[in-house]
């Protein structure tokens, strides 16, 4: 059995690759929440750093409304050239 670690790092390629083809320089935004599996942004950080890619880690407020949350994730597209962004999913591990 290949280990969590191993698995998502190789998740995070074939996401990073094949579904939103992350390109070398590109920058990278995963935004996640509480109930987010950080795990999973830290694949995908380590993932697009192997690609020569910039990333941030956007923590949402938990404190604000969903849309008060939308809004941190409009202001930081704003505020930064990006070329995607990803949702850490939430952690349901038992």
């Amino acid at each position: 059995m290949i280990p969590v670690e191993g698995q998502l790092a190789a998740s995070a390629g074939v996401f990073l690759g094949e579904l939103i083809r992350l390109r070398e320089r590109e920058n990278l935004l995963i935004y996640s929440d509480r109930q987010s599996d950080h795990r999973v942004a830290h694949a995908l950080r380590a993932e697009a750093g192997r690609r020569g890619c910039r990333t941030e880690i956007l923590e949402l407020d938990p404190s604000l409304s969903v849309m008060g949350q939308a809004g941190q994730i409009v202001e930081r597209v704003q505020r930064g050239a990006y070329h995607a962004s990803a949702s850490s999913p939430s952690n349901t591990s038992t």
